[in-house]
């Protein structure tokens, strides 16, 4: 049995086959496999369609963002929480390409020259910015989560499918953890206000 595994090694050694790391996945993405970090940015990564020119469009339509991870019994509690959060983030998002964004303008329905983007928000648990060893939380506090929330060591995920929103081909994705800020409970319970300082700093950083 040991000389078997050996002989593996080995075999592996000599192919050059290397150990392919995980990024944290919820499972929005389409694919995360072909996901490249960005120069200069450890926990942001991201993937473009080869011939995909994001340039060329000039409108984005924003559905309302979801929020995965949903704990399997849901209480009354968290289901208000993912609702406050979608809320809040939505409206974030909108307004600050509303505002800020020279490049686009915000389109209600699906149109040529329109880019689609899907967002979904999560949180992992992170030690010393090794996005590779995270591991996908729900926004919701039990005897599991509840000391790894008030530990200072969960962030925001953000996850960004982008496509053509006349054709529906997918164009771009995109995986974020947002390190400035830790999503930590101050109370008994998670509140929409722990979540606000990690939520309005990525959101400060989309029109840069």
């Amino acid at each position: 049995m040991l000389k078997g595994l050996l002989y593996v090694c080995v075999l592996i050694l000599i192919s050059g086959c290397t150990v392919h790391k995980r990024l944290p996945s919820t499972g929005f993405l389409e694919r995360y496999d072909q996901l490249k970090p960005m120069p200069s940015h450890k926990v942001h990564f991201f993937a473009k369609q080869r011939d995909a020119n994001l340039s060329s469009f000039t409108k984005l339509l924003i559905p309302d963002i979801q929020v995965v991870t949903l704990p399997q019994d849901m209480s009354a509690y968290d289901r208000e929480l993912y609702t406050q959060i979608s809320a809040y983030a939505t409206a974030g998002y909108r307004k600050m390409i509303d505002k800020y964004s020279k490049n686009y303008t915000l389109v209600d329905v699906a149109q040529k020259n329109a880019l689609l983007m899907q967002i979904a928000l999560s949180a992992v648990s992170l030690d010393a910015s090794d996005i590779y060893s995270a591991e996908v939380m729900p926004f919701s506090l039990d005897v599991n989560t509840r000391s790894v929330y008030s530990g200072s060591k969960v962030y925001l995920l953000v996850e960004v499918n982008t496509k053509d929103a006349f054709s529906g081909e997918t164009l771009a994705r995109s995986l974020q953890v947002v390190t400035d800020v830790p999503v930590t409970a101050m109370g008994k319970e998670l509140r929409i206000s722990d979540l606000q300082p990690a939520i309005d700093t990525w959101l400060g950083g989309i029109v840069r």
